[in-house]
């Protein structure tokens, strides 16, 4: 008994090795022909073929009927190959990605997990800067492109050694790294350069070699202009307190302009301006206050 549950054991472990099938996944470019591999390598001969996408039959054959019947999304783009199986689909386009199961004479060989992509584009580099320490400017650099139908995509960045660069995580810089980066740099290290690559499993693409922008290597620090603007608020109140009190009046009821002499002429007290008061008149109401006549000796 010892022996005979042990040969059963094992001939079941040898049934179920004989039903083990391939799982891969594979890549094409949308509007391009891919085959699928059934990957039939026994010299029995095929009596019947079954493709599956998901769990639904898409193309059926057997030796009795000699025509494949194809269905779904696979209709006048597909053919099949009956002496090994391989299923080939035309003009692929995003709505063939999916799992494909494959049945030869009522068995399951193997399960293909298919994805159709576009290409990558050509990505370009943006900048967003900004001072961050005495002589320090920090940047985020990005990796801009439309990559819609080309996920899942990954970045990569190459620079020279005068930067200090560092992902958005936890990301070995020297490794593939986020589609935007953190750079610190030197002010004046305009020399930079920086290249974003964008790819996935069936293309890649470089950006244009690109430096820090112009507009943004003399960035003023948010706080120096602070300190511009209230200099200039407080420079043009102090002037405009020292006119009123030298000439006695608010600099608007003047009628005179700042660059005349008059417009800093004082005004005389209980009379109107001074430009309406003659140096001559000023002169002899000074000699006699009283406006007496002069007597003549």
């Amino acid at each position: 008994m010892h022996w005979t549950s042990f040969i059963s054991v094992l001939c079941g472990c040898l049934a179920v090795s004989t039903s083990y099938y391939q799982y891969v996944s594979v890549s094409f470019r949308a509007g391009t022909d891919c085959s699928l591999k059934s990957q039939w390598s026994t010299k029995d001969v095929i009596s019947t073929i079954e493709w599956r996408y998901g769990v639904d039959p898409v193309v059926e054959w057997n030796r009795d009927n000699r025509s494949a019947v194809f269905r779904a999304h696979l209709q006048d783009r597909a053919l099949l190959d009956i002496q090994t199986g391989d299923l080939m689909i035309s003009n692929t386009r995003a709505g063939d990605s999916g799992v494909y199961t494959v049945f030869i004479n009522s068995g399951q060989t193997r399960k293909i997990n298919v994805s159709i992509l576009s290409a990558v584009p050509v990505p370009t580099v943006s900048w967003a800067c900004q001072p961050e320490d005495e002589g320090t400017i920090f940047c985020v650099l990005t990796c801009e492109g439309d990559t819609s139908g080309a996920e899942p995509v990954q970045y990569s960045w190459t620079h020279q050694p005068q930067a200090n660069i560092s992902s958005h995580g936890d990301e070995d810089a020297n490794k593939t790294l986020p589609k935007s980066i953190n750079v610190t740099m030197v002010v004046g290290s305009d020399s930079d350069v920086f290249v974003c690559t964008v790819w996935n499993t069936i293309s890649l693409q470089n950006s244009q070699p690109s430096t820090r922008p112009s507009t943004l290597r003399e960035t003023l620090h948010p706080m120096k202009g602070v300190v511009v603007f209230t200099s200039f608020i407080v420079a043009v109140t102090a002037a405009i307190a020292l006119h009123r009190c030298w000439t006695g009046v608010w600099f608007f009821h003047k009628e005179s302009t700042p660059w005349q002499s008059d417009f800093w002429r004082r005004r005389i007290k209980g009379g109107d301006d001074s430009e309406n008061n003659h140096p001559k008149e000023l002169e002899e109401l000074e000699a006699n206050p009283d406006g007496q006549p002069e007597t003549q000796h």
